[in-house]
């Protein structure tokens, strides 16, 4: 909530700035703004870093490599790697293969049992209408 009220002031003053053609104002209110929010984007992109690198963990599946360009990008605030929405998505889609994998093995076993078990009740039939009949 008090973080967007600063928002919405400093929406303001960017607004009567831009109004009074002052462009310098506008520009350095933006600035200041942009480097306030700085350590919280930060903050943010930390603790989604620290959330997918589990989620990778928990389901092991390999991580983007540390420092490659693509998939992850040194912190502007904290000199550290953090995943970007590239890495994110090597994760995502190499935990999403191996929940498919997964599935589709359940699928293939469940459809094998009740093979199995169709086949015995017919042969149970079978053997129950055989025994009628010399009965």
């Amino acid at each position: 909530m008090i973080c967007q009220r600063r928002t919405d002031s400093i929406s303001r003053a960017v607004k009567e700035a831009e109004k009074k053609s002052d462009r310098n104002e506008a520009e350095s209110t933006w600035a200041e703004w942009q480097a306030m929010r700085a350590v919280d984007k930060d903050e943010v992109d930390r603790l989604t870093t620290i959330y997918w690198e589990k989620r990778a963990r928990d389901y092991r599946v390999p991580m983007p490599e540390y420092k490659k360009e693509p998939y992850r990008v040194e912190s502007d605030v904290k000199q550290v790697s953090r995943l970007t929405v590239d890495g994110i998505d090597f994760i995502e889609e190499r935990i999403d293969e191996k929940r498919n994998h997964k599935w589709g093995l359940r699928l293939q076993i469940i459809g094998a049992f009740t093979g199995l078990i169709s086949a015995l009740a017919g042969l149970a039939a079978i053997r129950f209408a055989a025994g009628r009949l010399r009965g």
